[in-house]
């Protein structure tokens, strides 16, 4: 996305943000927030890091995203070994970014679902 441009990059630990209050124009995180420990903390600190007319672009998987990947572990675990733990991290829902608790959430201008499907695990549409 940002191929053959100029400017500093820089990769932060999403919970720890190094930035200084309303200094950024603009924070992309794609397919890495779904990570954070501490989803709406991790929000509270892009929407202070941002200046009043900055833009946050995000993509994070959904509530319902890899539904038959996490009960296929579950059930293969639970035959297993008589039981079974959680091996994905929970997902957000649509709500989530938006109930950032104490701080002014970010304003969503979008909240598009998409669903891809593929007829085999090694192909893809």
């Amino acid at each position: 996305m940002l191929g053959g441009r100029g400017g500093v990059r820089l990769v932060a630990d999403e919970e720890r943000l190094p930035f200084a209050e309303q200094s950024l124009d603009l924070v992309v995180s794609t397919l890495g927030l779904h990570w954070a420990n501490d989803l709406p903390g991790a929000m509270i600190q892009v929407r202070r890091a941002l200046k009043p007319d900055g833009l946050f672009i995000g993509a994070i998987f959904g509530g319902s995203s890899l539904t038959e990947l996490r009960q296929s572990l579950t059930l293969a675990e639970a035959e297993l070994t008589g039981g079974a733990g959680p091996r994905i991290s929970p997902f957000a829902t649509r709500r989530t970014p938006r109930n950032c608790s104490s701080a002014p959430a970010l304003p969503c201008r979008s909240a598009t679902p998409i669903s891809c499907r593929s007829p085999t695990p090694t192909r893809s549409n």
